[in-house]
């Protein structure tokens, strides 16, 4: 296993599809993660250290491993399987105060490479990544993109991002599904004039 650290979030132009960066301590390698949109916002908003005023369901995770007397300790991007990165988040369960003479357990929880990495970078865990992961989709930084107007829109994007504009769309989306009009037409959207 090596270390690695997040360098950033990045847009796959060919896919229209978010990917993590992360730096494989000590060499000139890279591992790209393809992640969902929603992970993708999530991270972002943890990167640039955004607060919210109500959980998000990686927060609610942090708490309810925090609520049982456990401590996330840290992340592995251990196997890629059929194009899936497969990770493990590692808790040390602490035992209640009543329990002084019971030892830690170390548990490994399975989950999701984006998951771990969102978890791990909330708590700044350090992520670690398999030889074996490595040898498979390591590149050498040297021959990566440089920082494209589709990256720098991709970020744009997560800066201006508004939840409650979200959840706007969802909801007038959802209102229209349930008066039986297209989703997808757009042309009256937020129109309230009469034709």
């Amino acid at each position: 296993m090596k270390r690695a650290f997040i360098n950033g979030l990045f847009k796959d132009a060919e896919h229209n599809a978010p990917i993590v960066q992360l730096l494989i301590e000590n060499t000139n390698q890279a591992v790209h993660i393809w992640i969902g949109g929603c992970e993708a916002w999530a991270l972002g908003m943890t990167l640039e250290k955004v607060k919210l005023e109500r959980p998000l369901t990686h927060d609610l995770l942090i708490n309810l491993i925090r609520s049982f007397q456990a401590k996330p300790m840290r992340v592995t991007i251990h196997s890629l399987k059929e194009g899936v990165f497969h990770a493990k988040l590692f808790i040390t369960k602490l035992g209640l105060p009543q329990d002084e003479d019971r030892e830690p357990t170390n548990l490994e929880i399975d989950c999701r490479a984006s998951d771990a990495i969102i978890i791990a970078a909330k708590l700044n865990l350090p992520i670690y990544v398999s030889s074996e992961v490595i040898l498979e989709t390591a590149i050498p930084v040297e021959v990566q993109k440089k920082y494209t107007d589709e990256d720098r829109k991709f970020h744009d994007f997560l800066q201006s991002f508004n939840l409650e504009e979200l959840k706007h769309h969802l909801e007038k989306d959802k209102e229209n599904r349930e008066a039986g009009e297209d989703p997808l037409n757009t042309d009256s959207e937020d129109d309230d004039t009469e034709s």
